[in-house]
């Protein structure tokens, strides 16, 4: 099993509760890739595979 961590700004501000409730700040996503511009790189590492979130 292999992990694979980064930042992705949703390319909107994010809501103050999901900030408190995450840690992840508007600050820190700032200058992070949009998931269009990491989605073609992420298919090829997962080869399709499931995708799993912890908290």
């Amino acid at each position: 099993m292999s992990q694979w961590t980064m930042l992705v700004n949703p390319g909107r501000p994010i809501p103050s509760f999901i900030q408190q409730l995450t840690g992840i700040t508007n600050e820190m996503i700032a200058d992070a890739p949009s998931f269009e511009s990491l989605a073609a790189g992420w298919l090829a590492r997962t080869h399709a595979r499931t995708a799993v979130h912890r908290v």
